[in-house]
């Protein structure tokens, strides 16, 4: 075993019995950086490579904040994270994108955003 994979592994693991995950990534071209993309990949493969582990994925819930500097996520962003859901048997609480400006200092009313949705994915 690779120790990429006994790494993930372990990560799963420690994740597993937490009954809301939240995954964060800034966007890189239209898409979730590659560290995520790899971990996403990685939690769609726990059905062949431990069945048991990602069976325990089941009715957990999985939430996702983004930053960015565009006016809002792209096009099909939330359309990965959607198919791990569906596929995996978790529920998609849905995405936070937080915009960031020039000078990296957040917009306005960021905060009160930020816990809004939150509170949301606390059903």
């Amino acid at each position: 075993m690779s120790a990429f994979k006994s790494d993930f592994l372990r990560t799963v693991e420690s994740i597993v019995p937490a009954s809301l995950w939240i995954l964060a990534t800034p966007v890189y071209w239209f898409s979730m950086s590659a560290p995520l993309k790899t971990f996403v990949d990685r939690l769609s493969d726990l059905f062949e490579v431990r069945e048991d582990l990602g069976r325990r994925l089941e009715g957990k819930s999985l939430a996702l904040v983004a930053t960015g500097a565009g006016a809002g996520l792209p096009a099909g962003f939330q359309a990965p994270f959607r198919h791990l859901c569906e596929y995996a048997g978790m529920r998609y609480a849905g995405a936070f994108y937080a915009r960031f400006r020039d000078s990296g200092r957040p917009y306005p009313r960021l905060a009160a955003r930020a816990k809004k949705a939150g509170d949301a994915w606390l059903v």
